[in-house]
């Protein structure tokens, strides 16, 4: 039988064709680092690398998750700490003010540092970490209080995940810290409140404001214990 040109040109094309499929078939997992490069090739096999990828992805995105978060509560942490200590000394303040004898000097002293105090006050309740307000909630591309002290954030925030099944709150919002309108006085209140007693001189207002700062006390440090678990947890 004569063999001509263009049947040898074709019998060796083919066979050179398998040759380097054969190849590619052993130096593609080499290359890739998989022992299938295409789903074709091992269905099932290919399912489950798939299935292995996402969760790689998943994990990756909770371990983004989760730095992010402690970064966020370790700073909260820090401006929570010198609120605590802020109202903690306003408190202490009040308790040795609250006295029929205290001379109106001391009592004018006590409102100026009173006044420099809630200055304190309102730059931590608009602290900011990385260009964002960090009370704010989800609004955090605004400050979370205005010029006349009034949350105008978001009270709710945001709530992410860790891992499968796993959530965290991820903010926390202004109302937490230095309380919520709607269910009494606000720190900024309270301390405003003080302030205009030792300005006048009411011995009556001064003790008032000593029950009054507890309890504002006692509502960040709360706040920032609840801070501290979450930080655990992380």
């Amino acid at each position: 039988m004569r063999v001509t040109d263009g049947q040898l040109f074709h019998r060796i094309s083919t066979a050179t064709q398998k040759a380097r499929m054969k190849l590619e078939g052993v130096s593609e997992p080499l290359m890739t680092g998989e022992s299938i490069s295409r789903p074709s090739q091992d269905p099932l096999k290919a399912q489950r690398i798939e299935r292995a990828r996402r969760a790689e992805r998943r994990a990756s995105q909770y371990d983004s998750n989760i730095s992010r978060a402690q970064v966020y509560h370790q700073v909260v942490e820090t401006s929570t700490m010198q609120v605590v200590d802020i109202l903690g000394q306003m408190q202490t303040l009040s308790i040795m003010m609250a006295n029929d004898g205290i001379d109106p000097g001391a009592l004018k002293a006590a409102a100026t540092e009173v006044d420099r105090l809630m200055d304190g006050l309102k730059s931590m309740a608009n602290a900011k970490h990385d260009g964002r307000y960090i009370f704010a909630g989800r609004s955090q591309d605004k400050p979370a209080y205005d010029e006349n002290n009034v949350f105008v954030g978001d009270a709710v925030g945001r709530t992410v995940q860790i891992g499968d099944g796993q959530t965290i709150t991820a903010d926390v919002p202004g109302l937490v810290l230095f309380g919520d309108p709607a269910d009494g006085p606000t720190a900024f209140d309270v301390a405003l409140a003080f302030k205009e007693a030792l300005e006048s001189g009411d011995n009556s207002a001064i003790q008032e404001s000593i029950s009054a700062l507890k309890d504002a006390h006692e509502r960040s440090t709360l706040a920032l214990t609840q801070i501290g678990f979450v930080l655990k947890d992380l």
